[in-house]
């Protein structure tokens, strides 16, 4: 009798090694799995980041283009306004000018500083007054324009 008590014991030894072997193969699989897709969704989220970096930078730059033209146009309004003698309204767009270029990102467009600086401060000196002779005051604001123009990146 002990020899079949040996080989039961053996039976439910070796049925219990298989049962931990299965139970073990089916842990570490179903482990693997979820860790992996981790990886994925770390991966895809790291790419998302990524493009949405560059969108804004993109957005920056746009904003800060944006933020050059319209010190331009009024920049042309004011000359414009010059032109038909409406001193006050062409000093209004000097300062709407002023402010439109306070709002430019300079680092957005790798702008110099020192540039952006002194058209500031040739915005802050100009000061449109009654006169009859219109030319010099002109040239004012067409070389602010110009210099406007030239801070634009030609992309």
């Amino acid at each position: 009798m002990s020899n079949g008590n040996g080989s039961r014991k053996q039976w439910w030894v070796k049925l219990l090694v298989a049962v931990v072997i299965v139970f073990a193969i089916g842990w570490w699989t179903g482990r693997a799995g979820p860790q992996t897709r981790v990886g994925e969704l770390t991966a895809e989220l790291a790419a998302v980041q990524a493009r949405a970096e560059t969108a804004e930078a993109a957005n920056a730059r746009a904003l800060a283009r944006i933020g050059l033209l319209q010190t331009q146009v009024q920049l042309m309004q004011a000359a414009i306004e010059l032109d038909q003698r409406n001193f006050g309204i062409a000093n209004r767009q000097v300062i709407a000018a002023r402010e439109a270029l306070a709002g430019v990102d300079i680092d957005a467009l790798g702008l110099d500083a020192e540039q952006v600086q002194a058209l500031k401060a040739a915005l802050a000196e100009t000061d449109l007054t009654v006169a009859t002779d219109l030319a010099e005051q002109r040239q004012v604001l067409v070389g602010l324009i110009a210099r406007v123009q030239a801070l634009l990146p030609s992309d």
